[in-house]
C-alpha cells in the first residue's frame, strides 16, 4: 500500500471486496473482523452531463459511468444527506470495451456541504478541494481519499484550460463513499404563496 500526499492511498482492485466487507483490526497480537461502514454512495444520484449515470454508484466494478464533454468538466455524487466520511473510493474503469479511457488523465476531487441544485452547482465553484491531480494508473485501480470536512457532494472533474472548448471529465467505474450521516440536507424551503385565489371568472 502507498501513501499520497493529501491523505491519499492506492490499493489494487484485488483488495477492494475485502474492504467492502471487512476492516480488519490487529489488537492485543489477535487479529478481529469488524463490519465496514455502509456505501452511502450505493445507488444516490449522480448530476452531469453523460450516459450510464447510475452506473458509477452501482456498486460494480465491471460498469462505467461516460461523461460528455462540456465546457465545465465536472460531475457530482449527492449522498442526498451530510456525512462524516471516513473515506471515498473512487475506481478507474475496468471495462474492455472503454481501452484505456480514464487511465493516466489528471483529475481533482472536491466536497460541499451545503445545498446545490442540479441545474446551477457551477455557481458554487470552487468547493472544498479535496486532491489535485489525481491520476489512475492501470485499469481497475482504487484510490481512496480521507475527507476531513463533512460531506454531501463528491464533486469529480478538472478545469477547463482551453475554455470555451469543451472538455470531457474522467470516465469512473465506481464512487463509493463510507461513513455516517450527520444531519439532513439542508434543502431551501419554497416561498409560501399568500397571494389572493384568481377568481373563477377571471377570464
Amino acid at each position: 500500500m502507498n501513501t499520497y500526499p493529501g491523505q491519499l492511498v492506492r490499493w489494487p482492485l484485488e483488495k477492494e471486496h475485502l474492504w467492502s466487507l471487512v476492516k480488519c483490526v490487529f489488537s492485543s497480537g489477535r487479529l478481529e473482523f469488524k463490519e465496514a461502514t455502509p456505501n452511502v454512495a450505493l445507488n444516490k444520484k449522480v448530476v452531469g452531463r453523460g450516459r450510464w449515470h447510475s452506473c458509477a454508484v452501482d456498486g460494480k466494478f465491471h460498469t462505467t459511468f461516460s461523461p460528455s464533454a462540456v465546457q465545465f468538466p465536472y460531475y457530482y455524487v449527492d449522498l442526498g444527506a451530510v456525512y462524516n466520511l471516513t473515506s471515498i473510493n473512487l475506481f478507474c474503469q475496468n471495462e474492455a470495451t472503454f481501452g484505456d479511457q480514464g487511465v493516466n488523465v489528471p483529475f481533482d476531487v472536491q466536497i460541499y456541504d451545503q445545498y446545490m441544485s442540479d441545474c446551477g452547482f457551477e455557481k458554487h465553484y470552487p468547493w472544498n478541494v479535496l486532491a489535485t491531480n489525481l491520476t489512475f494508473k492501470r485499469k481497475g485501480e482504487e484510490i481512496v481519499l480521507k475527507p476531513e470536512k463533512p460531506v454531501q457532494y463528491i464533486i469529480i472533474g478538472r478545469p477547463n484550460n482551453n475554455y470555451p472548448r469543451s472538455v470531457q471529465p474522467i470516465v469512473i467505474g465506481e464512487v463509493q463513499a463510507h461513513g455516517e450521516k450527520l444531519r439532513e440536507s439542508n434543502v431551501p424551503k419554497v416561498p409560501k404563496d399568500d397571494r389572493p385565489p384568481i377568481p373563477h371568472h377571471y377570464w
